[in-house]
Formats: structure tokens, C-alpha cells, sequence
């Protein structure tokens, strides 16, 4: 058989299968760049907390001495018991692993995408979290506290 003639075939054949699919999975029309292992950046979450709190509090002088000091106080009282985790996802999974975590895989699927650098998921415990590509960082809101995001960075093997 001549490869020429497959060609015509084959588009046919991949049209109609884009075209009566429900739902093509968002990971294989867009890529998934959650796929692999991350660590927490505890000195980025830090400074993107103690960014996103300067507004509220006063500048300068001893008020504003007292007030940074309590936003590194909360936000390192905050992120102490993740700051070793890892966190691994494949296409279909992800696990948690830190002290005082389950470390049990737990399955996510990609639900949508409201930005070009953002990915939806929407997990096994029916956890909704939005995660953001920033350079090589990805972070996300810390239980929808739109002041504390987390930073994560791969982990180089």
C-alpha cells in the first residue's frame, strides 16, 4: 500500500475522533506542566506573603518594625509544617510527602485553564486548586487564603 494514500485516511480517521469525543482530555491537546516533582521555595512563599501583607500594614518607624516582624512570626509559623514536602504528579495522581501528611496518592484531573500559565484541577477529595507557572515555579493559594501563596520548585535529580 502506497503511504501516500494513508494520509488522506488518517486525517479523516483523527478528525472524526476529535469531533465525537465529549472530552478530549485537556492534558493531551495542552500538556500537562505539573507532571514531575516539586519542593516548597520557603524563601519565595516568604517574600510573596510578606508582599502581598505590606499594604496592610503601616511603613516605617517602630509600627512598622513590629508589624514586619509578626508577618515573618505568622508566615513562618504558617508554612513550618510544609516547608520539607515534596510533591510528586503524574498525569493522574499526585502525593504529598511531609510529616503530618498522609503521603497517600490521591487522583486530580485537569478541569480547566483560566489562564496561559494556569492549570485547574480538581482532586480525589473534591479539592479545587488553581496552580500558577511562574518561570520554573509553580505555586498556589495555601487553603484559599488569597495572602499566602506557595511556591514550589523542582527537585533536580
Amino acid at each position: 500500500m502506497n503511504p501516500k494514500s494513508l494520509f488522506p485516511f488518517l486525517l479523516l480517521t483523527s478528525a472524526f475522533f476529535f469531533t465525537s469525543c465529549d472530552k478530549v482530555p485537556l492534558t493531551f491537546l495542552e500538556g500537562n506542566w505539573l507532571v514531575g516533582q516539586w519542593t516548597v521555595d520557603k524563601e519565595r512563599s516568604m517574600e510573596a506573603f510578606r508582599l502581598n501583607n505590606q499594604k496592610a500594614t503601616p511603613a516605617g518607624g517602630i509600627a512598622g518594625e513590629i508589624a514586619a516582624s509578626a508577618i515573618r512570626k505568622t508566615m513562618g509559623a504558617m508554612i513550618k509544617p510544609i516547608e520539607d514536602m515534596t510533591i510528586t504528579f503524574t498525569d493522574t495522581e499526585y502525593i504529598e510527602r511531609a510529616a503530618g501528611y498522609s503521603n497517600k496518592p490521591k487522583t486530580y484531573e485537569i478541569v480547566s485553564r483560566p489562564g496561559p500559565n494556569q492549570i485547574k484541577t480538581l482532586d480525589s477529595n473534591d479539592a479545587v486548586r488553581i496552580y500558577h507557572r511562574e518561570g520554573d515555579h509553580i505555586w498556589f493559594y495555601f487553603d484559599d487564603n488569597e495572602r499566602l501563596q506557595i511556591y514550589l520548585k523542582p527537585v533536580v535529580q
